[in-house]
This record gives structure tokens, sequence and C-alpha cells, in this order.
């Protein structure tokens, strides 16, 4: 890796409004004279600490910053270069891992940063993995995760993503993404001691839910209702009612709809006792003279919403199987803004089956409770429900050696969805030591995972299109990803029958050959 040097600060303040398009509040100072005068004096302070080398006081509180006053935009160019700044002052310290995680951080608050961006790349190469490969920063955004670094796993991903896009690889984004502003905009009462029990995942699944359900009325101003409901221990939602109105009641009515949209939450995280009071506010900010109109509903749009409302009533009356049937019909659809919302009542069906089926037949239980968790990764009363049906199945779901060794097996019966969710498990029971390794299999089944999904792809493709070559070569590659050498040689062999000079196909097989 090049040698990193530092980088000088802005000191001097500056406003900046972005966003063109309608955004939920956040809890955030206003971008008022005086509070432009605070954040700036906050920039200073940090920037003096930095100047001082106290990297571990300054982040924080430029972190605490742009929290507070998300316009600031000195603040985002600061932040990046102090974590630059202590990347550089770490880089001969034998902490390539912390080096990495501080220069993936530093690009998300200032992706325009080059030297950052360089020397990314260049720490990616001393670490034996290549910048330029999709599958690389794939795992690099896992292990940011596993690290609890958010935002450095959402550099990887928009890095993956600007290699090769994909639906799943937008929705992944589009989720942490807003996993990382959620906790600013609910406020949950701190009756029961909540304050005790982590609901950040909670919350951001509440978020979610409501922000793809709620149908955003043109204005051109901004505009801004709170809410207040409540959720009872199963998840109901009840008790709406308009807290602070916007002038507009077509605007006070949208959000009324949404909440009744939506209907239900998951049930309350482990740990609650009794109902929580949440209040949410809608705003929509208007920071363009000629602010969009929503687009009008088309055919597929009016479908899914049938489909949808077909799905609850369905669940309304505990025909969790016959609701699930209607999500994915209604997921077929394709219908980009009700998805989220489809695929979170969708986890929520296969939660209350699994429920429903724990006495009487644990292994189909453990399934859908599986099911629910590839959907909905943290939710928390599902993985608690997977461990009781492992118990019923005579597995110990904190042994390390009982829960790997079903792994394995998964792997074995290419089940790699079912075996992502119980790595996952793993690594929240597994200690210091094994942590590593553990990720290290969740890594390999991902890309395990993702070649088998491709080779899929290209099937269907070589169906149409019998004399690709290109194909078979993908093909071939997928299935040396997938540990299944003796379908590989076979592809391979397809190809050098067409073309007996072609080189991928002999360069691969003769690597193949010789191991």
């Amino acid at each position: 890796m090049h040698k990193l040097s530092t980088v000088t600060f802005l000191t001097i303040f500056s406003l900046a409004l972005s966003f063109a398009t309608p955004a939920f509040s956040q809890g955030k100072k206003t971008s008022t004279p005086n509070a432009v005068s605070e954040a700036a004096r906050i920039n200073n302070h940090a920037t003096k600490l930095v100047m001082q080398g106290k990297y571990d006081q300054a982040i924080p509180l430029y972190r605490s910053l742009l929290a507070d006053y998300p316009h600031y935009k000195m603040g985002y160019a600061n932040l990046g270069i102090a974590l630059f700044n202590k990347a550089a002052d770490l880089q001969d310290k034998n902490k390539d891992w912390v080096v990495l995680d501080l220069l993936e951080e530093a690009i998300f608050w200032n992706p325009q940063d080059k030297k950052a961006v360089d020397g990314l790349h260049s720490q990616i190469d001393s670490l034996n993995l290549n910048p330029k490969s999709r599958t690389d920063r794939l795992d690099l955004a896992e292990r940011a995760k596993q690290r609890g670094n958010k935002r450095a796993a959402l550099t990887e991903l928009k890095a993956a993503r600007s290699i090769q896009a994909s639906k799943e690889l937008e929705k992944e984004i589009n989720e942490l993404e807003a996993s990382l502003t959620s906790e600013h905009v609910l406020h949950f009462s701190t009756k029961d001691n909540l304050q005790d029990i982590d609901c950040r995942p909670y919350m951001e699944n509440v978020q979610n839910r409501i922000r793809s359900a709620w149908d955003v009325p043109f204005s051109e101003r901004s505009l801004s209702a709170a809410t207040i409901f409540s959720v009872d221990l199963n998840g109901k939602i009840k008790n709406i009612k308009i807290d602070k109105p916007s002038p507009r009641k077509d605007y006070n009515a949208s959000a009324i709809k949404a909440l009744n949209t939506v209907e239900w939450m998951r049930e309350l995280p482990l740990g609650l006792k009794d109902d929580i009071d949440i209040q949410f506010t809608f705003d929509y900010n208007v920071y363009s003279k000629t602010p969009k109109m929503p687009p009008r509903p088309n055919p597929a749009d009016i479908n899914f919403a049938k489909i949808l409302n077909q799905a609850k009533a369905f669940y309304r009356l505990k025909n969790f199987k016959s609701a699930i049937d209607k999500y994915q019909e209604a997921l077929k659809l394709d219908v980009e803004d009700g998805r989220t919302l489809a695929e979170n009542h969708m986890s929520d069906s296969y939660y209350q089956l699994a429920k429903q089926n724990l006495s009487s037949d644990a292994k189909n239980a453990a399934e859908n409770f599986r099911q629910c968790l590839i959907l909905a990764p943290d939710y928390d009363r599902a993985e608690d429900g997977l461990s009781s049906a492992l118990e019923k199945l005579g597995v110990n779901p904190k042994s390390v050696t009982d829960r790997e060794k079903l792994i394995d097996k998964m792997v074995a019966d290419h089940n790699y969805d079912f075996a992502l969710v119980d790595c996952k498990s793993l690594l929240k029971v597994s200690n210091k030591e094994e942590k590593e390794r553990f990720t290290d299999k969740l890594i390999q089944i991902q890309r395990i995972s993702r070649s088998a999904r491709a080779k899929n792809n290209w099937e269907e493709f070589l169906k149409k299109n019998p004399n690709s070559l290109e194909a078979r070569i993908a093909i071939a590659q997928c299935l040396i990803d997938m540990n299944e050498k003796p379908q590989a040689i076979e592809q391979l062999n397809d190809v050098l029958k067409q073309n007996p000079h072609h080189k991928q196909a002999k360069d691969l097989l003769d690597k193949l050959n010789s191991n």
C-alpha cells in the first residue's frame, strides 16, 4: 500500500441545502443563523482536536455535528479527512483492518475524496484482494457489517454496484441507508425501562414499513405532520391520531392512510412486556422550486394493492400459508414502491406460521423461522423461535459444534439461504477467537450462494443461446466457486469441442486438473 499523507482541514463554515425529494423527519436541528454559528463552532473545535492528534475525541464530535446539523456541508468533508488522517497515522502500526475500516467510512462521508479512494484501493490490494472485483467488494461489505460499521459496508456495496448493479444489491443499499437514519426518526416512550433494550433494529423496520406505505401528496412547499400511535405486543397498530397537523387536510390524511396501510408491525422486541407509544413525523421537504409530481398509479400498482389487501385479510384470519402465497403473488408484479412492505409482512406471516407449527411439527417450524429470518435478519423473536425449534429437534442452539454441523449439511444439500441464516446465528454465540473463522465461513457460503444464482441465470440464457461459449465459461466458473469440479470440467470440455483453441477454457481446465 502506498503511504498515506495527512490532509489539512476546512475551518470556515458554509451551508448547503440538499435533497429535492420528500424525506422523513429525523429530529434534526434547523439551519437558522444561530444554528449555523453553532455548527461552525463545533466544526472548528473538532478540527483543533485533530490537529493535536486527538482523533478519538474529534471523530465522535464530527459525527454528532452531522447528526444535529445535516446541512452543514463542510462537516462531511472534515469528518472524511479526520478518518483518513487517523488511517494514515495507523498505517505503520500493523492494524490493516482498522485502516481499511477508517478509509471505508471516510469515503462514506466524502465520496469524492480521490485520495481516500486511492488509499482504500491500495489497502485492499495489500490484503490480497482485488478492488475491481465485485465479489471481493461484497465480501468486504459483509466483513464491515460483522464489525458493526454500516457506513463502511455501504462504501463497499456502492463500489460493488459500480462494477455490476442488480436489484438485490440496490435493495440492500437502500435498506442500509434507511437504517442509518431511523434511530433519529422514532421516539419511543420510556415506560418499562425501554432504554435497557436495543430497539434500533425494530425502529429501522418501523421506518421502512411506513416509508414504503406513504403516498406522498404533491406540494409546492415543505409540510410536516406528526402522528402518535401505539403498538401492542403482537405488533398491532392502535390509537392512531395526528399530534401536530400540517395546514393541509389531505396531507394529514396521507399520514393516517400510511399507518392504516401498514396495519401491523413485527411483534415487539424481546424483553418488552407492554404496549409502546411511537411518535412519527411525516416531513415533505422542498429544496427545489419545481418539485416533481408523484407518478400516477398504473394497472400493476392497482393490482398489487388489491393482492396485498387479500394477503392481509388472510393474515387477520390466521391463514398464514395463504397469506404467504398472496404476498409471493404480489411480489411477482415487481412493483418497486410496495416491495418492502410486502416482504416485511410476508416475514411476519412466516413467523406466525412457524409459531403455529412449533408444538406439532418442529422441523417445519424451523424452516419457516428461517424463511422469516431470510427476509428479516434482525428479527429477535424469530431468532428465539428458531432456537426453540432446534431444541425440539435435539440440536443445542448455543452449541458451536451442533450449529456448524447443521450448516455444513445445509451447504452439502445446496440449501445456501438456510445455511446463511444459521451461520449468522452462530456468529452471535461464538467467542472472539471463533468470530473471524465463522465470518470467513459466512463469506464463503455467500460466494457459493451468489454463484449458484448466477449459474441458474446463465443456464436460462444458454437455453435460448445454446452455442454461447461465454455462457458455458461463466457456468464453469460458477461451478468452480461451488466446488462442483466434475461438472465444471464437463462444461469446459463442451467449450473445447466447439473451439479447441479457446484459451480461457484451456487455462481453467489446466488449473482444475493440476489441483
